[in-house]
Order: structure tokens, then C-alpha cells, then sequence
């Protein structure tokens, strides 16, 4: 059992509904790191925006990012 309660999409911030809407259109289900940051509205908003750009910014491209994360959470035995 999580010690702080995710917080799904009906209990959200108002402010927080269109992350939680682009989470689910880009990854097919809002991660519980997103639901238990929702705790705290700005930092889930500053999150948001860093995470947009780590993935979306810079000259390497996607397909490179997503194997060095998939290789990090293998070596790592990381479940999600």
C-alpha cells in the first residue's frame, strides 16, 4: 500500500486535468508519480514541463532516449 494516496483525475486540481488528460493520451494511463504529485500542484506542473523537454528537446533523438531508459530500468530490474 502507497504511504501518500495517488490522486486520481476526479479528485485532481482543476489546474491539473489537462496534464493529467496528456499523460493519458501519451503514455495510455496517468503514472502514479504524476497522481502523487498532484499533492502538490506546482511541482507536479514544474515536473510536467521539465519531463516535456527532456524527452522532446535536445539533438538526441527519441528512439536513442527511449533505449537508454529501457537499458537503465532492465540493468536497474525496474518493473514499470
Amino acid at each position: 500500500m502507497a504511504r501518500i494516496r495517488p490522486i486520481p483525475r476526479e479528485r485532481a486540481a482543476v489546474v491539473l486535468r489537462s496534464l493529467y488528460d496528456a499523460a493519458e493520451k501519451q503514455f495510455g494511463t496517468v503514472p502514479n508519480l504524476f497522481k502523487t504529485m498532484a499533492h502538490r500542484p506546482e511541482l507536479l506542473v514544474t515536473f510536467s514541463n521539465f519531463y516535456k523537454e527532456l524527452w522532446t528537446g535536445g539533438v538526441v533523438e527519441a528512439k536513442t532516449k527511449e533505449l537508454a531508459a529501457l537499458r537503465a530500468a532492465i540493468l536497474n530490474a525496474c518493473h514499470y
